[in-house]
């Protein structure tokens, strides 16, 4: 679907840092709960948590194992999500994909500070694609990140390309308001 987008990236000197589902789910889950109570919607709530215990049970064991080999691996969420999410003028009760791309862009920056891109995919006009792409240029201004956005259109043209120029020629990183927002 992203035409290979990894090997293009590592091809020009870039590592790829990937978000594991389980990881994702610990960054979101407690925005759904708290949302989902405030609805009413207990039931919903409840099993959400009960589920994302178990996925931090499960992950626990995974994590003992891959300790040896890559220490320091184990999810923990250090950011003040109501914090983060006010900077870009959304509440804690707002969901969706743009608010578990905020987040998980503040957790992706806290687990590796020494991120240089972020690479957003899109499949053409999908509307909450175009809300984050919307906010980029707050995100870099915050993070001193820059974002590059590829649109796959299902033309079959190479749209990998406009990754290169941000790999070849990086910018650097000048964060002006990140701090505040963790």
């Amino acid at each position: 679907m992203n035409q290979n987008l990894i090997a293009t990236i590592e091809a020009n000197g870039g590592e790829v840092v990937t978000t594991p589902y389980s990881e994702l789910i610990s960054i979101i889950a407690d925005r759904y709960i708290k949302k989902w109570l405030r609805q009413g919607l207990y039931g919903d709530a409840a099993l959400a948590k009960v589920l994302t215990k178990v996925i931090a049970v499960l992950n626990g064991k995974y994590y003992k194992m891959f300790q040896r080999i890559l220490p320091g691996t184990e999810c923990r969420i250090r950011h003040n999500a109501e914090e983060v999410l006010s900077r870009f003028d959304l509440s804690i009760y707002h969901t969706g994909e743009s608010m578990e791309n905020i987040l998980k862009i503040f957790h992706l920056i806290e687990r590796h500070p020494n991120l240089s891109l972020f690479v957003q995919t899109n499949p053409a006009y999908c509307c909450p694609s175009l809300v984050t792409e919307a906010m980029a240029s707050k995100i870099e201004r915050i993070t001193g990140i820059p974002i590059v956005t590829i649109e796959y259109d299902g033309t079959g043209g190479s749209k990998n390309e406009d990754v290169i120029p941000y790999l070849k020629y990086p910018r650097s990183r000048h964060a002006k308001d990140f701090k505040k927002a963790m």
